[in-house]
C-alpha cells in the first residue's frame, strides 16, 4: 500500500506541476496577444499621425509655392514701380 500511495503522491505532484505550467503558459500566451494588440494600436496611431503630417507638409509646400509666386509678382511690380519713379525724376 505504501508503494501505491507513494506513486499516487508522485503522480499528484506531477499533475499539479503540469497544471501550474499550463496556467503559466496560458498567461504568457495571453500576455503576448495583449502586447500584439497594443503594438497594433500604437502602429495604427503612428500611421494616422504620419498621414496627418504628410498632408500638413503637402499643404505647407503648396502654400510656400503660392507665396513664392506672390513674391515674384510683387518683386516684379516693385521693380516696375521703381523704374517709373526713377524715370519720373
Amino acid at each position: 500500500m505504501s508503494k501505491d500511495q507513494s506513486t499516487l503522491m508522485d503522480l499528484t505532484g506531477l499533475i499539479s506541476e503540469l497544471e501550474r505550467k499550463l496556467a503559466l503558459s496560458k498567461l504568457e500566451t495571453e500576455q503576448v496577444a495583449l502586447n500584439q494588440q497594443e503594438a497594433q494600436a500604437r502602429l495604427a496611431s503612428l500611421d494616422e499621425k504620419r498621414n496627418a503630417l504628410i498632408q500638413e507638409k503637402e499643404e505647407k509646400e503648396a502654400n510656400l509655392s503660392q507665396l513664392e509666386e506672390n513674391l515674384a509678382v510683387n518683386t516684379k511690380g516693385t521693380q516696375s514701380f521703381r523704374s517709373r519713379i526713377i524715370s519720373f525724376f
